[in-house]
């Protein structure tokens, strides 16, 4: 899979560079978008360009250099039969999970059949037992990964989802848990796994941010915090 590359800023400044000099030079280099990006240095969204080439990537981060802002650079790799996006390359997660349940279905149904074709109903019953139970979607806990990093209390963060859910599971059944989860807030949350615009909340302590993440992983989603 190729690499594809998100680049996200905060809004904070170079320590060679000054606010009121990184202000004059965004127009200049960002254009229109200069306006988001003033919106980041006054504390408002991050700003985020995703999709993007290495060579887009560098040339944009050489574009912050120059206005003297700091940035984060994610890499990430796309799937091009299913879209699924993923941190690490190799085979395409949701594929392989796919593949491997239609292999141990497949596996089970010859398992499951019976060595002589006479034997009767009571017989086949006997052989085969009980089918296999589905993983039941709806409960909490079933098959989900939580994060295990640890985030400083007294920290400030950022939350971003877009999109990204975790692997075997299903969209429908994540934006279901979604709804279930936020309720309200649902349209929000759950805008980016519809192709809208990503759900981002800033100034989160390492508490709040940490308890948000686990809402959003009890559901199947994946979350960036930075």
């Amino acid at each position: 899979m190729k690499p594809q590359y998100s680049i996200i800023c905060h809004g904070e400044v170079l320590p060679e560079k000054t606010p009121l000099k990184t202000q004059k030079d965004l127009t200049p280099l960002f254009g229109r978008r200069a306006s988001q990006l003033l919106a980041s240095l006054n504390g408002g969204r991050p700003y985020i360009r995703k999709d993007l080439s290495l060579e887009q990537a560098l040339k944009l981060k050489a574009d912050f250099d120059e206005a003297g802002l700091k940035v984060t650079a994610v890499r990430t790799y796309k799937c091009p039969c299913c879209g699924h996006i993923q941190r690490a390359d190799g085979s395409c997660e949701k594929c392989v999970v796919v593949d491997l349940d239609l292999e141990i279905a497949q596996d089970l149904q010859k398992n499951n059949q019976p060595e002589n074709s006479q034997a009767s109903w009571k017989e086949v019953e006997l052989e085969t037992g009980p089918e296999p139970r589905e993983r039941d979607i709806s409960s909490p806990f079933s098959g989900l990964i939580f994060s295990k990093e640890d985030l400083e209390p007294d920290g400030v963060y950022s939350l971003v989802f877009t999109g990204e859910i975790q692997q075997g599971f299903e969209r429908d059944s994540v934006r279901q848990s979604l709804t279930q989860e936020f309720k309200s807030e649902f349209f929000k949350v759950s805008a980016p796994l519809v192709k809208g615009s990503d759900y981002i909340i800033n100034g989160l302590s390492g508490v709040e941010a940490q308890a948000l993440r686990e809402r959003f992983e009890s559901a199947g989603a994946v979350v960036d915090i930075f």
